[in-house]
């Protein structure tokens, strides 16, 4: 819908955007985000008309409008709610409305428009007749985003829309913004709050220092190093060594857990078994080994993981057991003795009968 190509402006000798290329689709929240100075609200203002360009083409719905008025740009369905409200404060909240409806004949659409922005912000229906002045900071950004609608654009560029609001109202101010959005609006944001602004939009520039030096998908721009350090005030080295920690930490709770519940991986392709509480051998009885890796008590006082039930001592008497040379993981029973029949197939598979 929005075609930014290599837009240059200039503040008399000072190069304030540096050949900026955006695109902002139809439907979407596109963001910029950037430090202060790096041009951001240059880029409103040069799409609203309001800042001429040095160099480069700026398109809307197919047509070129850099070097249009600014109130030709409006009628053709861009909207802009500048940076500081921008209020006429000494006026009521419903002449402010009209305002923005400035351009418009059709009496009728504009109470409904009007019924709609307060059904969006419902303090200024309650504010309705009051001066601009007597609302609270954070009304009166909201009376601006609804003035900014009233002119029913096709697409709402919101310069720092949440800046001075307390937390509560930044995030009230950010669900309604989306859910504008989500009603079909094109908005371009600019917001100061950074991990808001991801969070909202689909698709993200950087801007720095006049140039774009990153865009892509936001949710892909949340994980760079370089945005995360630099706007989102979180240090990447420190994040990396936290998740190492917690990986860790994780995989101690995890071993301290299957130990204290008696369970047991098998390896090479054994199966998994969550096994019974432990069952106590004599402890001259031989411990598992390899791939079972048993626990075991202190001493010589072996453990041994049951599946289920309890073998009777009697048919595991310790002085009939031995270890055949063939096979060091392979262990016999004393004639006539037996494993219970709920001993896992995994068990079952180290011991045969003596032979002779």
């Amino acid at each position: 819908m929005l075609s930014l190509k290599n837009v240059v402006v200039h503040y008399g000798g000072v190069q304030a955007l540096k050949g900026v290329s955006m695109e902002s689709a139809g439907g979407t929240i596109t963001t910029l985000i950037g430090a202060n100075g790096a041009g951001k609200s240059t880029t409103l203002r040069a799409i609203s008309g309001l800042t001429p360009l040095s160099d480069g083409e700026i398109w809307f719905r197919n047509q070129r409008i850099d070097g249009l008025d600014p109130e030709e740009v409006v009628d053709l369905g861009i909207g802009h709610v500048p940076e500081g409200k921008k209020l006429f404060l000494e006026m009521s909240v419903q002449d402010n409305l009209l305002t923005g409806a400035y351009l418009r004949r059709d009496k009728r659409a504009v109470d409904r428009d009007i019924e709609k922005v307060c059904n969006y912000f419902p303090v200024l229906e309650r504010a309705y007749s009051r001066p601009a002045a007597q609302m609270s900071g954070g009304e009166q950004q909201m009376l601006a985003i609804a003035r900014g609608l009233m002119n029913d654009p096709q697409m709402l560029l919101l310069d720092e829309p949440s800046l001075g609001l307390s937390p509560l109202l930044t995030r009230e101010v950010g669900s309604i913004v989306r859910r504008i959005a989500e009603e079909g609006m094109t908005i371009l944001l600019i917001e100061q709050n950074a991990s808001l602004a991801l969070r909202l939009a689909k698709k993200c520039y950087v801007l720095e220092t006049g140039r774009v030096v990153l865009e892509g998908e936001s949710e892909k721009l949340r994980n760079n190093r370089h945005v995360k350090a630099a706007y989102l005030g979180i240090d990447p080295e420190i994040e990396d060594r936290a998740s190492v920690d917690d990986s860790a930490e994780e995989a101690g709770k995890e071993k301290a857990k299957t130990q204290e519940a008696g369970s047991i991986t098998y390896e090479n392709d054994l199966k998994k078994i969550k096994t019974a509480p432990r069952r106590r051998l004599p402890p001259d009885a031989p411990p598992v080994l390899g791939e079972l890796d048993a626990a075991r008590g202190s001493g010589d006082d072996r453990a041994w993981l049951w599946n289920g039930g309890d073998p009777d001592p009697a048919s595991l008497r310790p002085k009939e057991w031995e270890i055949p040379a063939s096979n060091p993981y392979e262990y016999s029973l004393g004639r006539g003795s037996a494993l219970p029949d709920e001993t896992p197939a995994v068990i079952k598979k180290i011991f045969r009968p003596r032979q002779g």
